[in-house]
């Protein structure tokens, strides 16, 4: 029994025999690559030579002070730190302040100065604490000798 176009396309959807259709998508068109602009040109292997002034030395001194004066904080009771602090700090920022800025390094100076004072004081406070507690104990022997 053979249908015709008219009885097929009115039965029912069930009825219908499985058919494939082709696909209707289609992939784009082959595009050319777009244009890449040139790389740029290598760096230098060397900096340019810049005209502005060079960085001025920093004075030893002041970095001695720096240095003595944070160690002397922790080390106190021995005194050579913060009084080593204080002179190389002083002696520092007085040959900075004569160059005229042909050197560098005042902070460094002022702060070995600042931590070496303040190293001192902390040996005093230590070396008073020590005094007063030694002179306020009491003898375990009933004071004899």
């Amino acid at each position: 029994m053979q249908r015709t176009r008219q009885q097929v396309s009115t039965a029912s959807p069930s009825a219908l025999p499985m058919t494939l259709a082709a696909p209707t998508y289609q992939p784009p068109a082959y595009q050319p690559p777009a244009y890449y602009p040139p790389p740029p040109p290598y760096a230098y292997a060397y900096s340019p030579p810049s005209y502005g002034r060079p960085a001025a030395p920093t004075n030893g001194l002041a970095v001695a002070a720096l240095a003595l004066g944070i160690i002397g904080i922790p080390t106190c009771t021995l005194f050579v730190g913060p009084i080593l602090a204080l002179i190389f700090g002083a002696v520092g920022k007085a040959r900075i302040k004569r160059t005229g800025g042909r050197q560098a390094g005042k902070g460094m100076a002022v702060a070995g100065l600042i931590l070496g004072g303040a190293g001192i004081v902390l040996a005093m406070v230590v070396y008073g604490l020590i005094i007063t507690m030694a002179a306020h104990t009491v003898p375990t022997n009933g004071g004899l000798a």
